[in-house]
């Protein structure tokens, strides 16, 4: 007979700090087609800290 032991853990978090995270990693939707809202903005922030640096020149 196979059994199945499904270890019981508890929350660490409260109910509060729970729904706050939750309210951090959930994405807005656009009303109309329910899809997530882009954010261009933080998306060329991440471009810029991603983009490699310039040469530098070395003399001549």
């Amino acid at each position: 007979m196979l059994t199945k032991l499904h270890p019981t853990t508890e929350a660490v978090a409260s109910s509060v700090e729970q729904t706050a995270l939750t309210a951090l990693l959930a994405e807005d939707e656009a009303p109309i087609s329910d899809a997530p809202m882009p954010c261009p903005a933080s998306a060329l922030y991440l471009l810029l800290l991603l983009s490699p640096k310039q040469p530098k020149e070395k003399g001549r």
